[in-house]
């Protein structure tokens, strides 16, 4: 009786949720099968997980990140389930929920198109025109220091802007991602090198003519290794590594004991 009552408000909420992203959920069979991991639709059902939206409830998807992080462990170690798998499992999850976001602010920006954008009233026309001239320039002193001042954030913002607007010099864009690195910014790096390379719904007309991009590709999975490794899967089955560049990234991934990751590049390549 107790965990009746300790559970219901929280299945409210889910279902507030649901409604207010309208989520399009499938049966989680055709779920499994879309990502080519059929083989843990028993685990799951024995794990008293029948539906996709039973697995957004047990692993708390829509709640903080932190809470998501002990719903996912918790349904690691309930289901068996290796991490490699899990992490497919969340990002799957994950860009559902962003998708259904992207389509609410977007139906939203349709019904109120007069008034100003939340990004478009912070980000200041002088400072992106400001750092499309240092591409243009191929600027490497503004680079350098850019994304380490007061204004860094604001900088960076310009940067991804002209990114998702404007084709930009590959060396110019060079120098930037050169300066973010000096920075030290790696969750910085992956967010503009996942734009160019990864395939998505926000427009990039860079990633014409960079998304195969052989050393960016490379430098979005070194520095998913080192600061985002509970996503390179998901990096890894969206990207065509060179076949020459595999060994080296393998030998990285076991470094980091990123075991799953290692195996599964290794299979890619054969």
């Amino acid at each position: 009786q107790v965990l009746v009552e300790t559970k219901e408000p929280a299945v409210d909420e889910l279902q507030e949720s649901f409604d207010e992203l309208e989520l399009q959920v499938e049966p989680l069979p055709d779920f499994l099968g879309s990502l080519g991991l059929d083989e843990l639709l028993e685990p799951l059902e024995s794990a008293g997980i029948g539906s996709v939206e039973d697995l957004l409830y047990e692993t708390s998807a829509l709640e903080e990140e932190e809470t998501a992080d002990a719903g996912w462990e918790g349904l690691r170690v309930k289901a068996r389930i290796k991490p490699g798998h899990i992490i497919r499992l969340r990002h799957a999850l994950e860009e559902m929920i962003e998708n259904s976001e992207k389509k609410q602010r977007g139906e939203e920006m349709e019904s109120s198109s007069s008034a100003p954008t939340k990004s478009s009233s912070k980000i200041d026309p002088e400072r992106v025109a400001n750092v499309r001239s240092a591409i243009v320039r191929q600027d490497e002193e503004f680079f350098k220091k850019a994304y380490s001042g007061e204004d860094a954030k604001e900088n960076f913002e310009a940067t991804l802007a002209l990114l998702k607007t404007e084709f930009l010099e590959p060396v110019g864009l060079s120098k930037a991602v050169k300066g973010l690195m000096t920075a030290d910014k790696p969750l910085w790096i992956i967010q503009v090198l996942k734009l160019i390379l990864l395939p998505s719904s926000e427009k990039c007309p860079n990633r014409e003519t960079q998304g195969l991009n052989r050393n960016l590709i490379n430098l979005l999975i070194v520095f998913a290794v080192k600061a985002e490794p509970e996503k390179l899967m998901f990096y890894l089955e969206k990207l065509d590594i060179f076949p020459d560049d595999i060994p080296k990234m393998v030998k990285l991934m076991r470094n980091s004991h990123l075991e799953e990751e290692a195996k599964y590049l290794e299979s890619k390549s054969r």
